[in-house]
């Protein structure tokens, strides 16, 4: 199997998963969404189901306002593409309340501003780089003590990251529920600045 996550331009992720299994006929794909349809043929007994699985998965996707789509080859495998929300949204439909800057260098202001209780930052971010957006929230004295969470892909930045002063440092990338779980730690942990 093959999982591929693409960020779009348009504020939205892709998932790509494919898989080397039977395929999928050509006449069963427009029906595979379809509550407890099931594939039939002679593989049948070795892939048994219910028929709700991409069902139930297709419901929760419509409802979070993305969209999944197939395509599959029979006797080669299938690719299934996920079209969903970004870490933005996903954070807005946990219940945060979600400030997105443009412009790095109007961090600093924004986080005072607008009582801001924790900053996340990618270390690649356009025009600069995370540990410089982070060292100048540290060098202001209204906001020194506000928790960061820095995040890259780059699994070696983590100490760059935490030199430059974030408070934590999460890799992508990551699990959603290890995400909240971060920053739900780091929002209770308030203005204490703990390196995690």
């Amino acid at each position: 199997m093959e999982i591929h996550v693409i960020e779009n331009d348009n504020n939205t992720v892709s998932v790509r998963v494919k898989d080397f299994g039977i395929g999928i006929k050509k006449k069963d794909l427009n029906k595979i969404f379809n509550r407890f349809y099931r594939v039939s043929g002679k593989n049948e007994k070795t892939y048994a189901g219910f028929g709700i699985g991409l069902f139930l998965a297709k419901e929760i996707i419509d409802r979070h306002n993305g969209s999944i789509d197939v395509t599959s080859t029979f006797g080669k495998g299938s690719t299934f593409t996920l079209l969903g929300m970004m870490i933005k949204d996903m954070l807005e439909w946990k219940g945060f309340e979600i400030v997105l800057l443009k412009q790095p260098k109007e961090t600093v202001q924004t986080a005072i501003d607008k009582e801001i209780d924790l900053i996340i930052l990618d270390k690649l971010i356009s025009g600069t780089d995370g540990t410089e957006v982070c060292e100048w929230i540290r060098n202001n004295e209204e906001t020194a003590t506000l928790p960061i969470l820095m995040m890259t892909a780059l699994h070696s930045a983590k100490k760059a990251c935490l030199e430059a002063g974030a408070t934590g440092f999460i890799p992508k990338p990551f699990e959603m529920d290890n995400f909240i779980a971060k920053i739900e730690k780091l929002i209770a942990q308030g203005k204490h600045q703990v390196k995690a």
